[in-house]
């Protein structure tokens, strides 16, 4: 019999109750608490938007999560390794029976854990060469167009404007940015590659003025909408860049003066200006505020770019990343503004100076010019004393002229004469006998010897020449035989080359003959053995009764 196990008096609680439980708990003991921590496991906000990570002690760690509504009102993007204090509530999570902490802010542990993580970054970004005097770029003297990266609902946008607008009016292009939170870093990135992949010509929208460089036209097709074109800016005026920021779509605190992009520009981003020069701006603030402008992603695209920068970040006393890897950095947003262009007014009145000094310049050089001509022309002689002494070489030398003439024909034809009494006729005619009757022993000799060589050739050739008259089928012709030709003149040498009725021709040594193949026979027939109507007839010859018969002659090869 089986043995009764005794009953508890315990509660039993499924894994949902126990769990929902356990979380209530946590929740209502730990409802609000502030936690200090290393960062750890920080790998950027998930594709939600939330941020998972842990902080961490020399003895725990403690499973951290921020929500995506929280990772956007953070004032710092975090660090692996950081030191930070997390404000929030403890829960847990049912799934894996793990508790953590929801945080809601979150805060370096104190200046010094940022100045720490500053320090041991700047280190490294100069180790990589991007703090390099020499990688700087010059900044143009007179811009065409300046970029501006900032917040259009600021401060700093219109002391920029004013400033601009003071010295030397021109075209402000603004790109506009968060400039505090976590998102800061990735937005001005964006913002410098956006104005770097920008075409390099300047779109109708900034006609040629005064001060400024002719405009390129636009390629085809900027306008491609039906919306008649924008109507050009004027100098000074400022056009927004395509942004996510909410002050293009015109939201309260943005500049009166900040215009949207045309519909066609906006649809096409190739027709915006390049900029020449690009200004980042934002006023002062806390390590905590300007802390986006230490991104390490931040200081590469700086310098990176291909468009000269001026950071102007927070006052004087403050230092970013950015202010070292920037061509220039100036102390205040004005001071950019004031580095970026020169003084219109300035400019004008030294180019007045300028102009003036070259006009008492050029006057003075003529004076000095005139004079020292004047002096030279007094040091000169005057046209005729400068050629009477040539005039008198050349009539000198012209009467000499005329007596060399006549005493060199008289010298040549005396020189003529003595050569002519040295030459007698008998000198040349007795070289041309000896040559002739030399010439006639030659010929004599020539004559001769071509008469003896021609007899021994002729010796030597009689004797090939009977040889080839005896072979001759001429000669075989003159004993009797016949040779034997088709009606195409082809020689037949077979009688199975005969047709019965052919007409063949004969060739006989006095002369041809054509006749007709009655019939063919193969073999070798005698006269005897022909049919009789092919038969030679035999001639009887005078003074002989008797009848010889014809000799049978066999083949002459």
């Amino acid at each position: 019999m089986r043995k009764m196990q005794p009953q508890s008096n315990a509660t039993e609680f499924t894994v949902s109750e126990i769990s929902g439980a356990l979380r209530q708990t946590i929740e209502e003991t730990y409802g609000n608490v502030r936690v200090r921590g290393e960062i750890s496991g920080y790998r950027g906000p998930h594709s939600s938007g939330h941020a998972y990570f842990a902080l961490k002690d020399d003895k725990a760690r403690l499973e951290a999560v921020i929500w995506r509504t929280a990772v956007q009102n953070l004032k710092f993007k975090p660090e692996e390794g950081l030191e930070v204090i997390a404000a929030g509530h403890l829960s847990s999570y049912a799934g894996s029976s793990k508790y953590q902490l929801i945080i809601e802010q979150l805060e370096p542990a104190g200046e010094g854990a940022l100045m720490a993580l500053l320090a041991a970054r700047r280190q490294k970004l100069a180790q990589e060469g991007l703090f390099d005097t020499e990688r700087k770029k010059p900044l143009p003297f007179m811009p065409r167009v300046i970029g501006v990266i900032t917040s259009p609902t600021g401060a700093v946008i219109r002391d920029i404007i004013h400033r601009i607008k003071d010295r030397f009016p021109l075209h402000i292009l603004v790109w506009p940015v968060r400039v505090q939170g976590e998102t800061t870093g990735a937005e001005v990135v964006a913002a410098i590659r956006g104005f770097n992949a920008l075409p390099e010509y300047l779109s109708p929208l900034l006609p040629a003025n005064p001060g400024t460089a002719p405009l390129l036209p636009p390629p085809p097709g900027i306008f491609a909408d039906a919306a008649p074109e924008p109507e050009p800016a004027s100098p000074g005026s400022l056009l927004v860049a395509p942004g996510a920021h909410p002050a293009t779509r015109g939201s309260p605190g943005a500049d009166s003066s900040l215009r949207p992009p045309p519909q066609s520009i906006a649809s096409n981003p190739g027709a915006i200006p390049r900029p020449d020069l690009l200004i980042i701006a934002r006023g002062g603030g806390s390590l905590e505020d300007l802390w986006g402008f230490n991104d390490e992603d931040l200081v590469r695209a700086a310098a990176q770019s291909s468009l000269p920068i001026i950071s102007a970040i927070g006052h004087e006393t403050d230092w970013t990343l950015l202010d070292y890897a920037a061509d220039r950095r100036a102390p205040t947003p004005t001071g950019a503004a004031e580095m970026a262009v020169p003084v219109k007014a300035g400019l004008a009145a030294d180019l007045a100076a300028l102009q003036a000094r070259l006009g008492r310049a050029n006057r003075r050089l003529l004076q000095q010019n005139q004079q020292n001509l004047r002096a030279l022309s007094r040091a000169f002689p005057g046209l005729d004393r400068l050629l009477s002494e040539p005039r008198r070489k050349l009539d000198d030398i012209s009467r000499r002229l005329g007596r060399a003439l006549l005493q060199a024909v008289q010298y040549k034809r005396s020189i003529f004469a003595g050569a002519a009494r040295q030459v007698s006729f008998y000198l040349i005619t007795r070289p041309l006998a000896e040559k002739r009757h030399l010439c006639q022993n030659l010929a004599a000799r020539l004559l001769h010897n071509f008469r003896q060589y021609r007899a021994i050739q002729r010796q030597k050739l009689a004797m090939p020449a009977r040889l080839l008259h005896s072979l001759s089928y001429e000669n075989i012709l003159e004993r009797g035989f016949a040779l034997v030709f088709d009606q195409k003149g082809a020689l037949v040498r077979r009688v199975q080359a005969v047709i019965p009725g052919q007409e063949l021709g004969l060739r006989f040594a006095d002369g041809t003959a054509t006749v007709a193949a009655i019939t063919t026979k193969p073999g070798v027939q005698t006269a005897e053995k022909l049919p009789a109507e092919i038969k030679p007839r035999q001639e009887k010859k005078p003074g002989k009764s008797r009848s010889t018969p014809v000799s049978e002659q066999g083949d002459l090869f």
